[in-house]
């Protein structure tokens, strides 16, 4: 679960971080939210096993969304489904 972690990471820092520019391997230059999908296509032409890195992918959109899209929508009424409870 290691390869979902990160990649949800990568994930959520690469949308929250639209602007930065990532420097790959000292050869070419990416923008953060291309991270991820530069990395499952490095996966794939390893032939690595994808199922991990994709769910990671998805399980990081999933927080990005609820976290910072769904509280800015009107219908919510600014509901954060992802809010710790107070009683934490």
């Amino acid at each position: 679960m290691a390869n979902s972690l990160s990649f949800a990471m990568i994930y959520y820092w690469g949308r929250k971080s639209k602007n930065t520019v990532v420097n790959v391997a000292g050869l070419f230059n990416l923008r953060a939210p291309y991270l991820p999908w530069f990395y499952l296509m490095l996966s794939m032409l390893w032939e690595v096993e994808m199922k991990q890195d994709l769910l990671g992918i998805f399980v990081g959109h999933f927080y990005f969304y609820f976290k910072e899209i769904h509280p800015r929508i009107k219908k919510s009424k600014g509901f954060n489904l992802l809010k710790t409870p107070n009683i934490m």
